[in-house]
């Protein structure tokens, strides 16, 4: 296994501590703001100011509620090279997710393909130990990978937090512009060579075949018959 997808293996243990206290949810004024981390190039909506913590090359922000039982983060891990449209690349990326869950008895139960600006990304729920779970938003954004995550209970993500959680995962923002898409050359206008109109050769016409000039036999003169004198 490449040493990168070893890291990315640890990225939803990293991601995903069990919260010990499961306390009521208590409604408060709200505290939603936009946070925005220019040197990771990008933003996000977060209930209050996110922690920012490190660990094997994987960059996290999190932000932990006890009173709501729940944790939203965004990590962010560099690639050695570039998915792009790669869908091989990709594949390894994603099974290296699952490979961390299933280390931390996490269990991968649904995903579904999604992109953001163009980049490919995709989304997945995950069944925790203790009654947790988890949804994961992944972004392949060129030599990097964002995780945009939400680890609480399965009462919270179905109904008292839905709301939030939806919030939380649709704000996210990058401060990059989409990938260009490559546009074909166009074709060259090929003017439609003009059809030649055919010379049409006049047909020989047949000489008349020369009338045969009848041959005249000379009539014969006639002897003239001379009467004999009178004596």
């Amino acid at each position: 296994m490449r040493i990168w997808q070893g890291v990315l293996g640890v990225a939803i243990l990293f991601g995903s501590p069990v919260i010990a206290e499961l306390q009521p949810i208590v409604a408060q004024q709200s505290i939603w703001r936009r946070f925005t981390s220019k040197s990771w190039g990008f933003s996000i909506v977060m209930p209050g100011t996110p922690t920012e913590r490190k660990q094997n090359g994987l960059t996290q922000f999190e932000l932990i509620r006890n009173e709501e039982s729940v944790r939203y983060a965004v990590g962010i891990l560099n690639l050695p090279v570039a998915p792009g449209t790669n869908k091989n690349l990709q594949s390894e990326i994603y099974d290296g997710i699952r490979r961390g869950a299933a280390n931390g008895q996490a269990v991968l139960i649904s995903f579904r393909t999604i992109e953001l600006n163009g980049f490919p990304g995709r989304e997945m729920n995950f069944r925790l130990p203790d009654g947790m779970v988890a949804k994961w938003r992944v972004y392949l954004v060129d030599k990097r990978a964002y995780f945009i995550n939400v680890t609480t209970t399965k009462e919270n993500q179905s109904q008292g937090l839905a709301t939030s959680i939806d919030v939380f995962l649709q704000s996210f923002r990058l401060a990059r512009k989409a990938p260009k898409q490559s546009t074909p050359p166009p074709r060259p206008q090929i003017s439609p060579s003009p059809t030649p109109t055919p010379t049409i050769l006049p047909t020989p016409s047949a000489s008349p075949s020369p009338t045969p000039t009848p041959e005249i036999s000379p009539s014969p003169t006639p002897t003239p018959t001379i009467p004999p004198a009178k004596i």
